[in-house]
C-alpha cells in the first residue's frame, strides 16, 4: 500500500520480491465476483459495483517501481522485471475476451495460478547482477509501506479450501524463488 498521509494512492495484496527476478504484484479478488456489461463487478453489501483490480494492482506496481527507484533501491535507469497479476481463486475463466488490460494479467482459480508458478520458475531473469539489494528494499519498505495488512471489516472471506490452496501455492512459489534472497 503507497500511502501519504491519510491519502493511500494503490495496493495490491501481495508483493513478491526477489533480486534476481525482479517483482510479482498480485491483487487477490474473492468473494462474488461477475463479469458485467461495463466490466468485472463485486458484489458488497448485497450491492454490485464496479471494480477494476487490473488498474488496481497496475497503480501500485507503478507507485512501488517509482518509490523504490526515488528511495536509491532501485537504479532509475535500468528496468527491473515486475509482474502485475489478478488472482480469482473461486471464478472460472469467463468464455468472453477478457480485454487487453487483463489478457495478460487476470489468473482463475488454482490450475491456473499452478501454470503461472511453473512460467514464473521457468523464465527466471539471467541477470548477472541482483536488481537490488535485499537489506536496503526492506529498510525503505517499513513503515511507509503496510505488506500484509489485515482484511478489511466487512469484507467477504474467500472460501476456505479456495483460500488454504492460494496460501498454499503462493507459500510454494516463494520457497522455490529462492527464500534465502526473497522478501
Amino acid at each position: 500500500r503507497v500511502e501519504q498521509g491519510r491519502t493511500t494512492f494503490s495496493d495490491a495484496d501481495i508483493m513478491l520480491a526477489n533480486p534476481m527476478f525482479g517483482f510479482v504484484f498480485i491483487e487477490v479478488k474473492g468473494g462474488q465476483i461477475r463479469r458485467g456489461r461495463k466490466g468485472w463487478e463485486q458484489r458488497n453489501d448485497g450491492i454490485w459495483e464496479s471494480i477494476t483490480p487490473e488498474e488496481q494492482v497496475s497503480s501500485a506496481q507503478r507507485h512501488v517501481i517509482k518509490y523504490l527507484k526515488t528511495h536509491g533501491v532501485l537504479p532509475k535507469h535500468r528496468t527491473v522485471p515486475s509482474i502485475p497479476k489478478v488472482v480469482f481463486p473461486n471464478a472460472e475463466r469467463p468464455i468472453q475476451p477478457l480485454g487487453p488490460a487483463m489478457a495478460d494479467t487476470a489468473l482463475f482459480g488454482t490450475a491456473e495460478l499452478l501454470t503461472f508458478k511453473r512460467q514464473f520458475l521457468e523464465q527466471q531473469s539471467n541477470a548477472a547482477t541482483p536488481f537490488f539489494e535485499k537489506r536496503r528494499l526492506i529498510d525503505a519498505l517499513f513503515p511507509e509501506l503496510e505488506i500484509n495488512s489485515p482484511r478489511d471489516e466487512g469484507e467477504p472471506e474467500a472460501e476456505p479450501d479456495e483460500r488454504r490452496k492460494l496460501l498454499e501455492l503462493l507459500d510454494s512459489l516463494r520457497d522455490e524463488i529462492d527464500q534465502s534472497a526473497l522478501v
